[in-house]
């Protein structure tokens, strides 16, 4: 966006508030699983019962933040996870990561051929789901994820920055399905 239109989204120079909110659907945001968190322990008397689907993310986005922090992945400047590019292409990393492990399980030898990595998608459901930053990757047949929770952000024409407003979660409007089971026919 250029000077002018944050100007405009902003509602011009005395405005105290936006005359435009822009909110949408990302696929991740650094400050989704404290907030999911949050809620559940709300709800629930036991933290130590909370989901695998809130604390592995979590766990995983924390893991992330210091690797950018210590600068160990390598030279590739300022990190600012809020925009969800390097959480995306971590998870991505980490599922294609994934597949090779197992397309490697099964047969010994070099770097396994591309159609035997791609064989390997359908399996990444249950125990061979991928944890990643952006919550549960557990892929369908098709190499779709299944039931993926989405960040609700808001864009700040004030300080031109995402904001987290909550997560969208997918079909049963609270969470991903148990153990990251994808039923066997999804429409």
């Amino acid at each position: 966006m250029k000077g002018g239109d944050w100007e405009t989204l902003r509602g011009g120079r005395d405005a105290e508030e936006p005359t435009v909110t822009v909110q949408y659907a990302a696929p991740a945001h650094p400050k989704a699983w404290e907030g999911a968190l949050r809620a559940w322990d709300k709800e629930h008397d036991d933290p130590k019962s909370r989901p695998g689907y809130l604390t592995d993310p979590q766990r995983e986005l924390r893991e992330l933040e210091e690797l950018a922090r210590k600068g160990t992945a390598g030279d590739i400047g300022d990190v600012r996870l809020e925009d969800s590019r390097t959480m995306l292409v971590h998870d991505g990393v980490r599922t294609i990561a994934r597949a090779v492990v197992l397309a490697t399980s099964q047969a010994r030898g070099g770097v396994p051929p591309l159609e035997r990595v791609a064989s390997e998608w359908p399996r990444l459901e249950s125990k061979y789901r991928v944890n990643g930053t952006s919550g549960w990757l557990c892929l369908t047949n098709a190499g779709n994820a299944y039931n993926k929770p989405v960040a609700v952000v808001e864009l700040d024409p004030r300080t031109k920055k995402v904001d987290f407003v909550g997560i969208g979660w997918p079909e049963n409007g609270r969470a991903q399905p148990d153990n990251c089971i994808v039923p066997s026919k999804t429409e």
